[in-house]
C-alpha cells in the first residue's frame, strides 16, 4: 500500500509541475519561443533568480544572444549537459556570463579546451583575456605554441 501511495504522490507531482502556469516562463528572441520553467532558471542563474524576485511577469525577451544560444543555454538549465555545443562556445559563455550562470560557465571552459584546435584557439584566448579567465588563458597560450 506505502508504494502505491508513493507513486500516486509522485505521479501527482509530475502532474502538477507540467500544468502549474507558475513555474512556466518564456523567453522570446528573433521572433521565436522556447518554452522553459522559472526553477531550472532561478537554481542555474543568479540573474534570473533575482529578475523571478521583482517580477511576476511569466516571459522575457532577449535580443543579445542568437535564438540558438538561448535555446542551448536552456538546455544546459534542464539538462546539465548540451549536445552539439561546437561553434557555440564564445557566445554561450558571453550569455552564461551575462546571466551569471556559473556552471555552465566551466561547462563552456571545460568544451572549449576538448574542442580545440588550430581555427578557434586564437578566439578562445581573446574570449579568456577579456573576461579575465587567467588559468583558461595560460592553457591557451600553451596549446597555441604546442601547435605552432
Amino acid at each position: 500500500m506505502a508504494k502505491k501511495v508513493e507513486f500516486y504522490k509522485k505521479s501527482l507531482l509530475k502532474e502538477m509541475w507540467k500544468n502549474g502556469s507558475s513555474v512556466k516562463y518564456t523567453i522570446k528572441c528573433d521572433k521565436k519561443v522556447i518554452e522553459t520553467y522559472i526553477p531550472f532558471l532561478a537554481v542555474k542563474s543568479l540573474f534570473f533568480k533575482d529578475m523571478f524576485e521583482s517580477t511576476t511577469q511569466n516571459f522575457v525577451e532577449i535580443t543579445d544572444f542568437q535564438f540558438e544560444v538561448l535555446q542551448k543555454m536552456i538546455e544546459f538549465c534542464e539538462t546539465d549537459d548540451i549536445k552539439g555545443v561546437n561553434g557555440y562556445e564564445c557566445e554561450l559563455f558571453k550569455a552564461a556570463h551575462k546571466y551569471q550562470m556559473n556552471d555552465l560557465m566551466d561547462f563552456v571552459v571545460e568544451k572549449m579546451s576538448e574542442d580545440a584546435d588550430d581555427s578557434n584557439i586564437f578566439s578562445y584566448l581573446q574570449l579568456a583575456k577579456k573576461y579575465e579567465l587567467k588559468e583558461f588563458e595560460k592553457w591557451c597560450m600553451k596549446f597555441a605554441f604546442r601547435t605552432m
